[in-house]
This record gives structure tokens, C-alpha cells and sequence, in this order.
């Protein structure tokens, strides 16, 4: 290995592998990563889930070793995802062990990382000359021709004329970083992003699935795009997201799921704005949420058995999602109750350990028309912050949202009842106080119902009144099995 490879910094070869893998992901986007990742690729931190291409490019990397060294070898000397995370964070410091780099020299395009080094670190130095080292001797300095001594006084007398070029030079530059460099990545101040215009102007229907019109305008910020995040409305690989680079104009979206969404516009990674979205559903819209479908909504009458409500894995029809079994049932309407005389009552078991599911959760999301929610959650101890008790909901300001958390998992069927009135806040588990606290949600009135569980859950009995008059909202104890064959 030459002199000038020992000089060079191993942080400095890592550096280059990187560049060379980012260019070799941008040059095969289009063909090779495009339809499961989206359809333009910006960098690393712009990919809409990280953790998700890791993984395809460690198995894209492990196709390549194959060949090489064996199915068993390439297995074993293969790099995790987390390595490749760390790989492609220029702020890590540790070193990678020779493995790692090899196996990344690989998929560059070379035999391994002492080749890739060696190839790199023949760039050949610049000789640092001057003026006696073209000469031997005095003599010879005296017959240097009488420009080179003139050189310097001509130098000296258009002094001004470069002056005056580094200046234009300085200022075009100033100009071009100012202009797109800097203002188009400018972190946004809250002047600005009040002129932002996105609002909805059509829906086509007010019940799922639905086609919404946004009309937007961003022409005053000096930013080249803005991104819209459809917050999660379909299935998890499908189309979330979009980039808008012309400035003013509208967007369609359709929208596959009821219930109360936010879509959030993104300037980089700083949020601009967050805008409700609500649609009613048909009857109680029936889905498991990671798993990857075009409209992942069912006919809910295929879910009452012997009275109940019953989500089961064994209802997915490709056995390869059972194992992502988060299933949701959600009733979208107004209800036409508000929070400050809610109760909610239902009965619910679910035994997570027949399916092996370590850290449990259920959760019950209520979403009210001042573009409020409340999430009660249940879940296994040791998994969960929980809330002590008598102790209000924890309030995300950014999310808008309140929180209460408690431990239980429901082996027997359990009667959950939630209640507000006189200005508290209660929760009953089979007639059982757990927990009497302040009421400190806005008053709004509720316009979604929510169920969300790991594996599979039976429900019955779902009753919502007024805490005062006890006069029935909702009621559904699922022994009508409904005619709508559509569902959602």
C-alpha cells in the first residue's frame, strides 16, 4: 500500500464507500427501490421508513454475497440493519470491524475493502514549486527573463481590477448560497408559516372511502417543495406521502379508512401544519393494520359470531400477515354526546399469551369534533408508562392529545366502563374504581369510537350515554347481523 493510502484517515475511506453506495441506490432507484420505498430518492433521512429499506438492502446484500462465498457464509458474515443505520449516520465515531467493511466494499463493486482502499488512494499529489527549484545556481537567477520580474509591478498595478473581480466573484456566490442554498432550507419562522394556504375544498363523499380535494399555496416561502403525510389512512407500504413542488394549485387524495385524520405538511423535518380530516363510516369498519392491502377495510358482518364482535388472525387470507395481527374496529359518526357527560361502557377478552405476544396493549381512542382525542390504554407491566392513579390524562400539546395508561390484561371477559360527569373523570374495570381524577378535556362532542388490540378480541355490549340523564347515544350488542355487504 503507497504512503499516501497510510496518511489517508480510515474515517475519510468510510466516508467515500458511503458516497459510492448512495450514488450506486440513487442510480438503481428508479428500477430496483422505487415501487416499494417511493418513487424519489433524496437521501437517507427523507425515506418515509427508514428501518424498512435497511432491511430490503441487507437482503439485497446478502443476494449478492451468495454467489460469492455460499448461501451459509453470506448468512453468517452478512451485516445487520442496525450496522447499516449506523453505516449511513455521518456523525458516528466508532470504527466498523473488517467484516462490515468488506461486505460493503462488495456491494460497491470491488473484491473486498483493502482493494477498495487501494483503488482510492492512488490519486497522485501536486509538487509544491517554486522558483528555486527551477534554478541551480545565482547565475541562473540573473537570466531568469525580465518578465518574471515585471510580473509582480503589473500585478500591482491592476490591483484594482481584481479587486473588483473578487468582489462580483464574492457576491455572485453570496447570492447563489443565499438563494438556493440557504432560504429553500431555512428552518420556517411562524410568520411564514401562517401564509401557508392548504385547506380541503371538495370531498365527493362523506363516508369512506372518499375522494378529498386540497387547494394549497406555499409561493410566498421561497422553499422548492413541501411534503403532505396522509396520516396513515392506508395500508402500511402503500402511497402515504407526497412531494409538492409546484407552488400553488390543488391535490386529490382518496381516502380508504373513516375516522378523524391529520394530515401534516412538512418543510424538511420541521411540521408547518397539522389539518383534520373526518370521514363517517357505513356501520363498525373492520381492519389489521400491518398488513399490506389496497382497502384493508372488511365486511363487518363477517366479524359477529355467537353474538360478539370477534377480529382473529385466521381471518387474513395470507397466512404470511398473521404474525403483524394489530386489528381495529371503528364505529365513525356523530354520536351527538359530549365529553362532559360521556360514559362509555363495553366488554371485552382477550388473552395474548395464545399467541405469544410479549408486550400486550389494548387501547379505546375517542376523537371529538374540536380535533381532540383521548386514549385509554391497557397493557402489560413492564411494557408501558402507566398512569398513577387518581392522576388526570397526560396532554401531548403538539398532538393534541390525552393519555391515560393502565395495567391489565383481560383473561376473563372484563365489563370496561369510562365515565364523565361533575367535572371528573372515572374508570371502572367489572364495577371496580381504578381511577377518579380531574377533568381537564376541552368539551367537545364525540364523532369516533376506536378499538385497537394485538392478536385477536372479542367484544360485546357497546353502550354510550349521558352520565346525567342516562339517556342511550349508541347501543350495540351485535346479536343483529347486519345486511350491508359492503361493511366499513
Amino acid at each position: 500500500m503507497s504512503k499516501k493510502s497510510e496518511n489517508i484517515s480510515q474515517k475519510t475511506y468510510v466516508n467515500q464507500l458511503r458516497s459510492e453506495i448512495l450514488a450506486q441506490i440513487t442510480d438503481e432507484w428508479t428500477t430496483k427501490w422505487s415501487k416499494n420505498h417511493g418513487t424519489h430518492f433524496t437521501g437517507i433521512t427523507n425515506l418515509i421508513n427508514q428501518d424498512f429499506f435497511f432491511d430490503a438492502l441487507r437482503i439485497d446484500i446478502g443476494l449478492l454475497l451468495a454467489p460469492k462465498w455460499g448461501d451459509r457464509e453470506a448468512i453468517n458474515r452478512n451485516i445487520s440493519t442496525d450496522t447499516i443505520c449506523r453505516f449511513f449516520d455521518s456523525d458516528y465515531e466508532k470504527t466498523f470491524s473488517k467484516n462490515t467493511l468488506d461486505v460493503l466494499a462488495i456491494y460497491a463493486g470491488y473484491e473486498d475493502y483493502t482493494e477498495f482502499k487501494r483503488q482510492n488512494a492512488n490519486i497522485p499529489l501536486a509538487p509544491i514549486v517554486n522558483i528555486y527549484t527551477l534554478v541551480s545556481s545565482p547565475r541562473e537567477i540573473r537570466e531568469i527573463p525580465k518578465y518574471i520580474y515585471e510580473f509582480p509591478q503589473r500585478q500591482k498595478a491592476n490591483r484594482w481590477r481584481w479587486a473588483v473581480f473578487f468582489t462580483c466573484f464574492l457576491a455572485a456566490l453570496g447570492g447563489y448560497y443565499y438563494f438556493y442554498q440557504y432560504r429553500p432550507f431555512r428552518i420556517l419562522s411562524k410568520a411564514e408559516i401562517s401564509n401557508i394556504k392548504f385547506e380541503i375544498i371538495t370531498k365527493n363523499n362523506n363516508y369512506n372511502p372518499s375522494k378529498v380535494t386540497f387547494a394549497y399555496d406555499f409561493s410566498s416561502l421561497g422553499v422548492d417543495s413541501i411534503q403532505v403525510f396522509f396520516g396513515g389512512n392506508r395500508g402500511i407500504r402503500e402511497h402515504q406521502s407526497e412531494t409538492l413542488t409546484k407552488k400553488k394549485g390543488t391535490y386529490t387524495f382518496d381516502f380508504y379508512k373513516p375516522g378523524l385524520y391529520f394530515i401534516e405538511i412538512y418543510h424538511l423535518n420541521q411540521r408547518l401544519k397539522r389539518i383534520p380530516v373526518y370521514l363517517k363510516s357505513h356501520g363498525w369498519a373492520c381492519w389489521y393494520v400491518n398488513s399490506d392491502w389496497i382497502n384493508t377495510n372488511f365486511p363487518y358482518k363477517h366479524f359477529y359470531v355467537n353474538q360478539i364482535m370477534f377480529l382473529h388472525p385466521d381471518k387474513i387470507s395470507n397466512a404470511s400477515h398473521r404474525n403483524n395481527y394489530n386489528q381495529v374496529i371503528r364505529k365513525s359518526e356523530i354520536f351527538k354526546i359530549s365529553t362532559d357527560s360521556l360514559t362509555l361502557e363495553y366488554d371485552l377478552k382477550y388473552s395474548p399469551d395464545d399467541y405469544a405476544i410479549s408486550c400486550y396493549d389494548h387501547t379505546t381512542v375517542l376523537s371529538f369534533d374540536n380535533n381532540r382525542k383521548l386514549f385509554l390504554i391497557f397493557g402489560r407491566e413492564g411494557c408501558n408508562d402507566f398512569t398513577p392513579k387518581n392522576t388526570y390524562a397526560f396532554f401531548n400539546k403538539e398532538l393534541n392529545e390525552f393519555r391515560f395508561s393502565f395495567p391489565h390484561i383481560f383473561y376473563e371477559w372484563t365489563h370496561i366502563k369510562l365515565q364523565w360527569k361533575n367535572k371528573r373523570i372515572k374508570l371502572w374495570l367489572n364495577n371496580q374504581l381504578v381511577n377518579d381524577a380531574t377533568n381537564d378535556i376541552p368539551t367537545g362532542n364525540l364523532i369516533d369510537l376506536t378499538l385497537e388490540s394485538k392478536g385477536s378480541a372479542m367484544y360485546d355490549n357497546f353502550l354510550i350515554s349521558n352520565s346525567y340523564t342516562q339517556k342511550i347515544a349508541f347501543e350495540d350488542n351485535f346479536n343483529t347481523i347486519p345486511q350491508n355487504t359492503t361493511g366499513y
